[in-house]
């Protein structure tokens, strides 16, 4: 599959020039929406089935940073999938090289339906 490429903007980044570590998440989230589109069935029509995914924790090993205007390549994976939760893998690079700038993790996405949330209301 494909990675989701996106650039960095400059208002993403700190008073030293870098990608300010926040917006990492934000990227992750991004690739995670482009995942599903890609799967074939978009995040929407999946909410729209009553699947929600809400993330229940995340983590990134920084490793080098990333400046305005470079190309970042996100790579997403699954490492593991049961039943009602899933953990998404991402490598960061910038584009088209082959050294990777971030490992991170979504871990523990719950899927929860909208009739088992109603339920426990």
């Amino acid at each position: 599959m494909e990675p989701y490429v996106r650039k960095i903007h400059y208002y993403e980044t700190d008073k030293m020039g870098f990608t300010h570590h926040s917006n990492y998440i934000r990227f992750m989230e991004e690739a995670r929406i482009d995942f599903f589109e890609k799967l074939g069935k978009g995040y929407r029509e999946v909410e729209e089935d009553g699947v929600y995914s809400p993330v229940m924790s995340a983590s990134c090993e920084y490793k080098k940073p990333t400046d305005f205007g470079d190309i970042l390549e996100i790579t997403v994976g699954v490492e593991r999938l049961k039943p009602l939760r899933f953990v998404l893998t991402y490598t960061m690079k910038r584009w088209r090289r082959s050294r990777k700038l971030i490992d991170a993790e979504k871990a523990v996405e719950a899927v929860v339906t909208e009739e088992l949330s109603s339920s426990e209301r």
